[in-house]
């Protein structure tokens, strides 16, 4: 005869480690649903809504998740960071010179940056985030620069690379992975709206286009390379880059008027036309 006590009895609920799994599953789905959302429209552009829409739950459920929208977006960011961490990790690990341990991370950095979290922490100026997430945010990119830096730093060592600037190269090497993955982005979603501009990008584009020259071809190219460069340079220095940021800006404007490409080719015309006027005058002497 057998009792309650001894009949064996499946419980219905999940067991700790259970839904501990399903948190962190639909976890995952509202930060992807999140993280490219972002990219698709621009973190001013998307909504917590937004992102409740795509997954097909509600507000709050987001907020039970994942946070207010900027813990979120600093989530996203994060896990881009974390995603170039271990690749550089992985690299330093890779048999091989230095130059083969740079191009393991390489690739690995490339794919990350093409993927979609990767695309948010290029896409994401630090203006964006909170104070806090700020600090943060600046901190895990100068690990990530320092580790592409100590790769080819360990390169130039063991004579398996010949580079005149590390820290110049490693600043142009990010800058051209990241380049790539914005050249591809249209191609990778298949196409390209407004959308994805927000107001603060459209007065740097124009920003952009004064410093260099608003009636020549490569002003607006050089006007760029001059803004990103100037800014790169400062946000690391001190939170009130903005500030600094703004003040070169204005003393590049005063200092030429016409932007830094007008400015040279005006002066270009005038020396020319000096020099065609001194031959003509010593001409005439003779």
């Amino acid at each position: 005869m057998t009792t309650d006590s001894d009949s064996a009895v499946t419980s219905p609920f999940r067991s700790a480690q259970g839904r501990s799994e399903d948190r962190a599953v639909k976890r995952q789905a509202l930060l992807t649903a999140a993280v490219q959302l972002f990219n698709e429209r621009g973190f001013h552009a998307t909504s917590l809504d937004d992102v409740a829409a795509r997954v097909g739950v509600t507000k709050p459920v987001v907020y039970h998740y994942l946070g207010n929208k900027d813990q979120v977006l600093f989530e996203c960011v994060s896990t881009g960071l974390a995603l170039l961490r271990e690749a550089a990790d992985a690299a330093r690990a890779q048999p091989g010179n230095g130059l083969d341990r740079l191009k393991a991370f390489l690739r690995s950095y490339t794919e990350v940056v093409m993927g979609d979290f990767g695309r948010c922490v290029i896409r994401t100026g630090e203006e964006t985030l909170s104070a806090e997430s700020r600090a943060q945010f600046r901190a895990s990119k100068r690990e990530i620069d320092a580790a592409m830096r100590g790769m080819i730093e360990e390169a130039v060592a063991d004579g398996s690379a010949e580079v005149a600037d590390v820290r110049l190269t490693a600043f142009t090497i990010a800058g051209a992975v990241a380049g790539l993955a914005g050249a591809l982005f249209a191609f990778a979603k298949g196409s390209i709206d407004p959308t994805l501009i927000s107001i603060s990008m459209s007065v740097d584009f124009l920003v952009m286009t004064l410093l260099g020259g608003v009636q020549t071809v490569v002003g607006p190219l050089v006007g760029a390379t001059v803004f990103h460069s100037i800014r790169d340079l400062l946000m690391p220095l001190t939170d009130h880059w903005r500030l600094l940021l703004g003040l070169a800006i204005i003393a590049i404007v005063l200092a030429f008027p016409r932007g830094i490409v007008g400015s040279v080719l005006q002066l270009r015309s005038r020396l020319g036309w000096e020099g065609d006027v001194g031959q003509a005058g010593a001409g005439a002497r003779a």
